[in-house]
């Protein structure tokens, strides 16, 4: 029963320390996922003096364009002045942020959402486009802006607070750099982990007219951590937790198997040795200590044993040896008991 209580003991250790693992895993997770959903918010300002910036229009086209751009700081903010001519099929002005690093873009695959700030005033309609200029390994070269991959997102409308919110799964992949670049279907799909480029680009529907935007913030939001990742390290958390109970409990069980098979051999080695006792101990019984003769309970057992009954008939002698006190008397006892003995041999 101890050996027993005393192996069952690791397994019921496991399972305390299991309840502690299991309960804070739990706890975490749920920690983990309220704070996923209500927070964990990184925001990256792309305003101020984070980023290089730059005003761009069409006079740089090829085609000749004669709109002008201007930008000004007022504090910290960016105010651009735009005159949209005409002159050729896509007039525009254009506000650039720089992202590049040594080269090599920002990674905004694991943001949602960008956000504008900004006030706008002008004849007509501002005619917003955002653009995203995408480093395409194998394809862009970056001393050539038209080897660069667009995504872009027209027709944007300023809201009446100049707050507006757009969403990156928005943005598609520019037609115009699929015709030119004709791209394999890897690189056509939306990718925006290699960003080089950020582009506002105000086009005023292609009409002659001035248009003034003053921005505020330009922004992107995203979750420090992204909910795929968080669940699939969550899952894998949870899995290497029941993978590892399983192994403890299996060692465990393994480990109190093999101390129950010892306390068997073991029992097995005390009942031989009980089995042995017992039979010296039942012979002794039988048998007189100092003559090795079958004394009183010994006779009867075996007069009345079924073979003594079956065998043939026999007689039974009593001998008394005279004066054997004053044997002990004169000579003492451990003389007597030699006699006694030689007595019981002959």
């Amino acid at each position: 029963m101890s050996t027993s209580i005393a192996s069952l003991q690791p397994l019921a250790r496991i399972v305390g320390y299991a309840r502690y693992v299991f309960g804070g895993l739990l706890l975490l997770t749920i920690v983990l996922l309220t704070w996923q959903r209500v927070g964990m918010e990184q925001v990256v300002e792309l305003t101020g003096d984070h980023f290089q910036v730059w005003i761009e229009d069409d006079r740089s086209s090829s085609d000749g364009g004669a709109s002008v751009g201007s930008i000004e700081k007022n504090g910290r903010d960016l105010v651009v002045h735009c005159h949209i001519v005409p002159k050729y099929g896509w007039p525009y002005c254009k506000l650039t942020f720089n992202l590049l690093k040594e080269n090599v873009g920002m990674d905004m695959s694991t943001f949602d959402y960008m956000t504008i700030d900004g006030h706008y005033s002008g004849t007509g309609n501002p005619g917003f486009s955002l653009a995203l200029a995408q480093v395409e390994e194998g394809l862009t070269r970056l001393d050539q802006w038209e080897t660069f991959k667009v995504h872009q997102v027209d027709k944007l409308d300023l809201p009446a607070d100049g707050k507006l919110r757009i969403p990156l799964k928005w943005f598609a992949v520019a037609p115009w750099w699929k015709d030119m670049a004709k791209p394999s279907m890897e690189h056509a799909a939306v990718n925006v982990d290699n960003v080089a480029r950020v582009e506002l680009l105000i086009r005023g529907d292609g009409k002659d007219g001035k248009h003034v935007f003053t921005l505020r913030r330009l922004q992107l939001h995203g979750k420090v951590i992204a909910l795929n990742t968080l669940l699939m390290g969550l899952v894998s958390a949870w899995v290497l937790c029941a993978v590892g109970w399983l192994v403890a409990v299996t060692l465990s069980l393994r480990t109190e198997l093999k101390d129950r098979e010892a306390a068997i051999a073991l029992l097995k080695e005390v009942n031989k040795a009980l089995e042995l006792e017992a039979r010296d101990l039942a012979g002794q019984a039988h048998i007189d200590p100092l003559t090795g003769a079958l004394n009183r309970q010994g006779l009867r057992a075996a007069l009345m044993s079924t073979s003594s009954l079956l065998a043939d008939p026999m007689a039974v002698i009593f001998i008394d040896i005279d004066h054997f006190k004053s044997i002990n008397d004169t000579h003492g006892h451990d003389v007597g008991d030699d006699v006694l003995r030689k007595f019981a041999n002959v």
